[in-house]
Protein backbone atom coordinates (compact mmCIF):
# COMPACT_ATOMS: atom_id res chain seq x y z
CA UNK A 1 0.00 0.00 0.00
CA UNK A 2 1.36 3.37 -0.77
CA UNK A 3 1.06 6.27 1.28
CA UNK A 4 1.84 9.95 1.29
CA UNK A 5 3.16 12.34 4.43
CA UNK A 6 3.97 15.88 4.09
CA UNK A 7 7.20 17.62 5.46
CA UNK A 8 5.69 18.05 8.88
CA UNK A 9 4.36 13.74 8.71
CA UNK A 10 0.92 14.91 8.54
CA UNK A 11 -0.65 11.60 6.15
CA UNK A 12 -2.42 12.41 3.74
CA UNK A 13 -4.23 10.69 0.37
CA UNK A 14 -2.72 10.00 -2.82
CA UNK A 15 -4.05 11.43 -5.48
CA UNK A 16 -5.01 9.93 -8.93
CA UNK A 17 -2.50 11.98 -10.37
CA UNK A 18 0.02 10.61 -7.52
CA UNK A 19 -1.03 7.44 -8.72
CA UNK A 20 -0.67 7.89 -12.52
CA UNK A 21 2.99 9.95 -11.70
CA UNK A 22 4.45 6.96 -9.75
CA UNK A 23 3.25 4.38 -12.38
CA UNK A 24 4.70 6.38 -15.37
CA UNK A 25 7.98 7.49 -13.66
CA UNK A 26 8.91 4.45 -11.63
CA UNK A 27 10.09 0.64 -13.03
CA UNK A 28 9.33 -0.65 -9.43
CA UNK A 29 5.90 -1.38 -10.08
CA UNK A 30 4.28 -3.49 -12.54
CA UNK A 31 0.47 -2.55 -11.52
CA UNK A 32 -0.54 0.53 -9.37
CA UNK A 33 -4.56 0.42 -8.65
CA UNK A 34 -6.48 3.82 -6.83
CA UNK A 35 -9.51 2.55 -4.95
CA UNK A 36 -12.20 3.95 -2.58
CA UNK A 37 -15.38 3.48 -1.08
CA UNK A 38 -18.06 5.63 -0.77
CA UNK A 39 -22.05 5.28 -0.09
CA UNK A 40 -24.66 5.63 -2.63
CA UNK A 41 -28.04 4.99 -2.93
CA UNK A 42 -29.29 2.27 -5.29
CA UNK A 43 -32.58 2.19 -7.31
CA UNK A 44 -34.13 0.37 -9.48
CA UNK A 45 -35.22 -2.02 -6.84
CA UNK A 46 -37.87 -2.71 -4.30
CA UNK A 47 -37.45 -0.66 -2.01
CA UNK A 48 -33.91 2.26 -2.58
CA UNK A 49 -31.23 0.87 -0.58
CA UNK A 50 -28.01 2.69 0.75
CA UNK A 51 -25.52 0.72 -0.41
CA UNK A 52 -21.44 0.94 -0.19
CA UNK A 53 -19.47 1.12 -3.35
CA UNK A 54 -15.98 0.71 -3.98
CA UNK A 55 -14.77 2.10 -7.26
CA UNK A 56 -11.07 1.39 -8.19
CA UNK A 57 -8.64 2.03 -11.60
CA UNK A 58 -8.35 -0.82 -14.07
CA UNK A 59 -5.43 -2.68 -12.37
CA UNK A 60 -7.14 -3.59 -9.04
CA UNK A 61 -9.23 -6.53 -10.10
CA UNK A 62 -6.68 -8.46 -11.78
CA UNK A 63 -4.23 -7.45 -8.87
CA UNK A 64 -6.26 -9.09 -5.93
CA UNK A 65 -7.27 -11.94 -8.76
CA UNK A 66 -10.87 -10.96 -8.55
CA UNK A 67 -13.27 -13.91 -10.14
CA UNK A 68 -16.81 -13.24 -10.65
CA UNK A 69 -19.15 -16.37 -9.68
CA UNK A 70 -21.34 -14.49 -12.45
CA UNK A 71 -20.72 -12.74 -15.54
CA UNK A 72 -16.90 -11.00 -16.04
CA UNK A 73 -14.88 -8.28 -14.96
CA UNK A 74 -14.87 -4.53 -16.23
CA UNK A 75 -13.11 -4.18 -20.11
CA UNK A 76 -9.84 -1.88 -20.02
CA UNK A 77 -12.68 0.93 -22.29
CA UNK A 78 -15.04 0.78 -19.55
CA UNK A 79 -12.51 2.75 -17.47
CA UNK A 80 -13.10 5.65 -20.15
CA UNK A 81 -15.13 7.90 -19.34
CA UNK A 82 -16.74 7.94 -22.13
CA UNK A 83 -17.98 4.87 -21.54
CA UNK A 84 -21.24 3.37 -20.40
CA UNK A 85 -21.35 2.97 -16.26
CA UNK A 86 -20.87 -0.78 -15.39
CA UNK A 87 -21.18 -2.35 -12.35
CA UNK A 88 -20.54 -5.63 -10.17
CA UNK A 89 -22.58 -6.29 -7.07
CA UNK A 90 -21.89 -8.50 -4.54
CA UNK A 91 -22.66 -12.10 -3.93
CA UNK A 92 -24.24 -10.58 -0.89
CA UNK A 93 -26.38 -8.13 -2.65
CA UNK A 94 -27.54 -10.30 -5.23
CA UNK A 95 -29.15 -12.46 -2.75
CA UNK A 96 -30.44 -9.57 -0.25
CA UNK A 97 -31.71 -7.56 -3.16
CA UNK A 98 -32.26 -9.63 -5.80
CA UNK A 99 -33.28 -12.62 -4.51
CA UNK A 100 -30.61 -14.84 -6.84
CA UNK A 101 -31.53 -14.48 -9.68
CA UNK A 102 -29.47 -15.87 -12.24
CA UNK A 103 -30.26 -13.48 -15.23
CA UNK A 104 -28.66 -10.58 -13.11
CA UNK A 105 -26.24 -10.20 -15.94
CA UNK A 106 -26.99 -6.84 -18.14
CA UNK A 107 -29.99 -6.11 -15.87
CA UNK A 108 -30.14 -2.05 -15.47
CA UNK A 109 -29.77 -0.48 -11.71
CA UNK A 110 -29.32 3.27 -10.99
CA UNK A 111 -26.83 4.15 -8.49
CA UNK A 112 -27.31 7.71 -7.03
CA UNK A 113 -30.18 8.01 -10.35
CA UNK A 114 -27.13 7.23 -12.81
CA UNK A 115 -28.24 4.00 -15.19
CA UNK A 116 -25.86 1.55 -14.51
CA UNK A 117 -25.42 -1.89 -16.17
CA UNK A 118 -24.77 -5.00 -14.08
CA UNK A 119 -21.84 -7.21 -15.76
CA UNK A 120 -21.20 -9.66 -13.08
CA UNK A 121 -21.56 -10.92 -9.61
CA UNK A 122 -18.61 -11.20 -6.89
CA UNK A 123 -18.21 -13.66 -4.62
CA UNK A 124 -17.98 -12.56 -0.74
CA UNK A 125 -14.48 -11.93 0.97
CA UNK A 126 -13.67 -11.09 4.04
CA UNK A 127 -10.47 -10.25 2.94
CA UNK A 128 -11.11 -7.74 0.06
CA UNK A 129 -13.89 -6.12 2.90
CA UNK A 130 -10.96 -5.41 5.11
CA UNK A 131 -8.74 -3.99 2.58
CA UNK A 132 -11.51 -1.39 1.82
CA UNK A 133 -12.03 -0.94 5.58
CA UNK A 134 -16.18 -2.38 5.46
CA UNK A 135 -18.16 -5.06 3.61
CA UNK A 136 -19.03 -3.51 0.12
CA UNK A 137 -22.09 -4.18 -2.30
CA UNK A 138 -20.84 -2.50 -5.61
CA UNK A 139 -17.64 -2.62 -7.55
CA UNK A 140 -17.72 -0.03 -10.07
CA UNK A 141 -14.94 1.56 -12.48
CA UNK A 142 -13.14 4.46 -11.97
CA UNK A 143 -14.23 6.39 -14.50
CA UNK A 144 -11.42 9.28 -14.93
CA UNK A 145 -13.12 11.77 -12.24
CA UNK A 146 -16.61 9.80 -11.47
CA UNK A 147 -17.52 7.74 -9.10
CA UNK A 148 -20.94 6.18 -9.86
CA UNK A 149 -22.40 9.79 -11.36
CA UNK A 150 -21.03 11.69 -8.57
CA UNK A 151 -17.54 13.44 -8.21
CA UNK A 152 -14.76 11.47 -7.14
CA UNK A 153 -13.36 11.95 -3.73
CA UNK A 154 -9.47 13.64 -4.43
CA UNK A 155 -7.51 11.37 -2.72
CA UNK A 156 -8.02 7.49 -2.82
CA UNK A 157 -5.98 4.58 -1.64
CA UNK A 158 -3.61 3.01 -3.49
CA UNK A 159 -1.92 -0.40 -3.88
CA UNK A 160 0.60 -1.79 -6.13
CA UNK A 161 2.36 -4.88 -7.00
CA UNK A 162 6.47 -5.07 -7.20
CA UNK A 163 7.60 -5.55 -10.70
CA UNK A 164 9.51 -8.80 -11.12
CA UNK A 165 13.06 -8.55 -9.05
CA UNK A 166 11.76 -5.16 -7.33
CA UNK A 167 12.41 -5.33 -3.60
CA UNK A 168 10.94 -2.85 -0.53
CA UNK A 169 13.68 -1.41 -0.37
CA UNK A 170 14.66 -0.42 -4.18
CA UNK A 171 10.74 0.79 -4.36
CA UNK A 172 11.35 2.80 -0.99
CA UNK A 173 14.41 4.45 -2.18
CA UNK A 174 12.69 5.36 -6.11
CA UNK A 175 9.30 6.71 -4.01
CA UNK A 176 11.72 8.70 -2.34
CA UNK A 177 13.47 10.01 -6.35
CA UNK A 178 10.68 10.43 -7.92
CA UNK A 179 9.13 12.88 -4.93
CA UNK A 180 12.33 14.85 -4.83
CA UNK A 181 12.33 14.96 -8.50
CA UNK A 182 8.76 16.53 -8.41
CA UNK A 183 7.86 18.57 -5.21
CA UNK A 184 4.69 19.81 -7.16
CA UNK A 185 2.55 16.13 -7.89
CA UNK A 186 0.00 17.73 -5.64
CA UNK A 187 -1.07 20.49 -7.66
CA UNK A 188 -4.46 20.86 -6.09
CA UNK A 189 -2.55 21.74 -2.79
CA UNK A 190 1.06 22.98 -3.64
CA UNK A 191 1.80 20.43 -0.87
CA UNK A 192 5.59 18.64 -1.13
CA UNK A 193 4.60 14.91 -0.28
CA UNK A 194 6.87 12.01 0.80
CA UNK A 195 5.91 8.30 -0.70
CA UNK A 196 6.13 5.12 1.77
CA UNK A 197 5.12 1.36 1.10
CA UNK A 198 3.63 -0.59 3.19
CA UNK A 199 3.34 -4.59 2.98
CA UNK A 200 -0.62 -5.20 2.81
CA UNK A 201 -0.62 -8.32 5.55
CA UNK A 202 0.82 -5.50 7.89
CA UNK A 203 -2.14 -3.33 6.94
CA UNK A 204 -4.41 -5.72 6.84
CA UNK A 205 -3.20 -7.78 10.06
CA UNK A 206 -1.93 -4.99 12.62
CA UNK A 207 0.96 -5.21 14.63
CA UNK A 208 -0.85 -6.18 18.45
CA UNK A 209 -3.37 -8.85 16.36
CA UNK A 210 -0.27 -10.45 15.08
CA UNK A 211 1.57 -10.82 18.48
CA UNK A 212 -1.58 -11.82 19.80
CA UNK A 213 -1.68 -14.68 17.28
CA UNK A 214 1.66 -15.93 18.13
CA UNK A 215 1.46 -15.80 21.82
CA UNK A 216 -2.29 -17.92 20.84
CA UNK A 217 -0.34 -20.53 18.74
CA UNK A 218 2.60 -20.43 20.92
CA UNK A 219 0.35 -21.29 24.07
CA UNK A 220 -1.62 -24.03 21.58
CA UNK A 221 1.22 -25.59 20.97
CA UNK A 222 3.08 -25.66 24.40
CA UNK A 223 -0.22 -27.26 25.61
CA UNK A 224 -0.35 -30.02 22.32
CA UNK A 225 2.87 -30.89 24.05
CA UNK A 226 2.55 -31.54 27.22
CA UNK A 227 -0.69 -33.92 26.06
CA UNK A 228 1.98 -35.57 24.14
CA UNK A 229 3.99 -36.57 26.93
CA UNK A 230 1.58 -37.71 29.05
CA UNK A 231 0.32 -39.79 26.50
CA UNK A 232 3.44 -40.82 26.20
CA UNK A 233 4.07 -41.61 29.79
CA UNK A 234 1.25 -43.55 30.52
CA UNK A 235 2.02 -46.00 27.79
CA UNK A 236 5.03 -46.49 29.01
CA UNK A 237 3.71 -47.33 32.31
CA UNK A 238 1.40 -49.77 30.73
CA UNK A 239 4.01 -51.74 28.52
CA UNK A 240 6.44 -51.66 31.89
CA UNK A 241 3.41 -53.64 33.45
CA UNK A 242 2.69 -56.00 31.20
CA UNK A 243 6.56 -56.89 30.24
CA UNK A 244 6.15 -60.08 32.10
CA UNK A 245 3.40 -60.89 29.54
CA UNK A 246 5.04 -59.97 26.99
CA UNK A 247 8.02 -62.54 28.11
CA UNK A 248 5.63 -65.84 28.29
CA UNK A 249 4.21 -64.86 25.31
CA UNK A 250 7.57 -64.43 23.15
CA UNK A 251 8.61 -67.58 24.65
CA UNK A 252 5.36 -69.10 23.23
CA UNK A 253 6.52 -68.47 19.87
CA UNK A 254 4.83 -64.70 19.66
CA UNK A 255 7.22 -62.60 17.44
CA UNK A 256 7.93 -58.76 17.50
CA UNK A 257 5.51 -58.00 15.09
CA UNK A 258 2.64 -60.28 16.61
CA UNK A 259 3.40 -58.09 20.34
CA UNK A 260 3.55 -54.66 18.17
CA UNK A 261 0.65 -55.48 16.35
CA UNK A 262 -1.37 -56.26 20.10
CA UNK A 263 -0.13 -52.84 21.54
CA UNK A 264 -1.54 -51.03 18.56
Amino acid sequence: MIHATTADRQSVGVTAADAAELRRRSDMFSQVAAFDNVERTLGAVDDPLTVRVVTCAADFPTMLGLRPVLGRLPGPAEYLSNSDPVVLITERLWRRAFDGERGIVGRSITVDGFAHAIIGVLPVSGSLDQLVYAPFDLLAPLREGRVAGSEAPPTRRTIAKLAAGATLVRARAELARVAAADRSMDATAGVAKTFGLRRLDEVLVPFSRRIMSAALLTTVALLLVMACLNLASMLMARTSAREREFAVRSALGAGRGRILRQLM
